[in-house]
């Protein structure tokens, strides 16, 4: 870096901060393959799931690549791995002295900034401070180019931290089931939604559609018992994967209500993103089953998506007799509400307290 020179300035505020620090942290260690370090640090530590997003858009596979780079910043085999070492790893790796020494200093950074996600940066700072090709020459073996992945970055990394990456991914694996969730609160409203029971596939991909979410479900559970564990287990991960999505919180509407009527039914939907659960369900008169799939299951889905998701919701059926349209108004009531709540509005916190939790 030049003197007087800051390489990251087109970046936005907080960006440039934690690149510069990153980059000064570089110079300060004079360690050799930092530039490398830093990719596979941005790997690790994708708490967001951008990091992974981009190179799946560039066709990389990104487990062999994390793999490789494990391998290849290893110290020698007959060291003894150490799980779990830092906060945010869930890998099993052999650490050396200079990876450490690099991800204490990652940490100090993260908590100064207040941020928890920084892997973006990290990757922007592996590719631009690669005065020696070495990261460049890595991704390579891959199929990707260097400016293939600035290219992919900058649309990332240029936008308000807000409004970069609302990313969720669960896995959830109990005795009864195995389940699978993504979600993009800025995605293209499509759903990939596989769960072994017809009628609840309908109401997630409609659920999908109508926030203006990428959805991902993928689900198996213990069905020749009944449904309960697969829809309520799916209820959870979703929750979980919509509070990983929104984050911060910071710039989002927060608040959010829907009205939906579908012939003769109306149902209404308040939503606030409060990080204070809390669910009122008030949908009365449903029979008992909607072909081979059980109303109450519905309940039991929503309790767990909005206490898992930090969530305060009101459900109301105001009026309305067929039971699936009822059902269907309240899937796309809660769609509507979540995603009037989760629109980008300013870069500030919607809270006088600082904190939303």
């Amino acid at each position: 870096m030049n003197p007087g020179m800051n390489p990251f300035d087109k970046f936005n505020e907080q960006s440039r901060e934690i690149l510069t620090t990153s980059y000064q942290v570089l110079m300060e260690l004079h360690h050799a393959n930092l530039e490398v370090e830093h990719l596979l640090l941005a790997m690790l530590r994708d708490k967001g799931g951008e990091v992974y997003h981009i190179f799946e858009r560039l066709g990389i596979d990104t487990n062999i690549l994390r793999d490789k780079l494990l391998a290849e910043m290893s110290d020698l085999p007959t060291q003894q791995p150490q799980a779990n070492a830092f906060k945010g790893f869930s890998v099993s790796m052999y650490i050396t002295p200079r990876l450490q020494n690099l991800f204490k200093q990652a940490d100090k950074e993260r908590e100064r900034l207040h941020e928890t996600v920084v892997s973006p940066e990290h990757l922007l700072l592996a590719v631009t401070a690669d005065p020696e090709d070495k990261t460049t020459k890595v991704l390579a073996r891959f199929g990707a180019d260097r400016e293939g992945i600035l290219k992919a970055m900058t649309t990332i990394i240029d936008m308000p931290a807000s409004t970069r990456g609302r990313h969720g991914k669960v896995a959830r694996e109990t005795l009864e089931t195995t389940i699978l969730v993504e979600v993009d609160l800025d995605g293209d409203g499509k759903g990939q939604i596989s769960t072994g029971i017809g009628f609840f596939d309908h109401m997630l991909t409609l659920f999908a559609k109508h926030a203006g979410l990428s959805l991902i479900i993928q689900a198996k559970g213990d069905l020749w018992i009944d449904d309960h564990h697969t829809v309520e287990d799916v209820g959870i991960a979703l929750g979980q994967s919509l509070k990983q999505a929104f984050g911060d919180k910071v710039g989002i509407q927060r608040y959010g209500h829907a009205y939906v009527p579908m012939d003769e039914t109306l149902v209404r939907t308040a939503l606030d993103v409060s990080g204070r659960p809390f669910l009122v369900y008030e949908v009365e008169g449903l029979p008992e089953k909607v072909g081979q799939f059980d109303c109450q299951l519905i309940e039991e889905f929503w309790r767990a998506v909005t206490f898992n998701a930090g969530l305060t919701v009101h459900v109301d059926k105001l009026r309305g007799k067929n039971a699936h349209h009822i059902l269907e108004a309240v899937f796309k009531s809660y769609a509507q509400a979540l995603r009037d709540a989760a629109r980008i509005v300013s870069d500030t916190l919607p809270s006088t307290k600082g904190k939303i939790e």
